[in-house]
């Protein structure tokens, strides 16, 4: 199974205050979206992922982590690869 590029690895601060708080390393969570494991995704949500690796796209993963949901994110361009809460995804839309 071929892994894909991550680009550069960014954080946010309250996604790494969770994951501190938790004591779960961030690298724990781009290594399983790194390897396919999308998560919490949906079903569509998941084929999706496999379609942008094909044919070009953002590549998103889903951890339900105790009351909080974290994002990982990598652009279509596979240059950035970011690490959120959903909250904050859903707060800036």
């Amino acid at each position: 199974m071929t892994s894909f590029e991550l680009g550069q690895l960014v954080i946010t601060d309250a996604a790494q205050a969770v994951l501190t708080t938790m004591a779960i390393e961030p690298l724990q969570l781009i290594a399983r979206h790194r390897r396919k494991e999308w998560g919490d995704l949906p079903h569509e949500a998941k084929q999706a992922n496999q379609r942008a690796l094909r044919e070009g796209g953002a590549l998103h993963s889903s951890y339900t982590l105790g009351t909080h949901v974290i994002c990982v994110t990598t652009n279509p361009q596979r240059s950035l690869t970011t690490i959120l809460l959903v909250s904050e995804v859903v707060s800036n839309l």
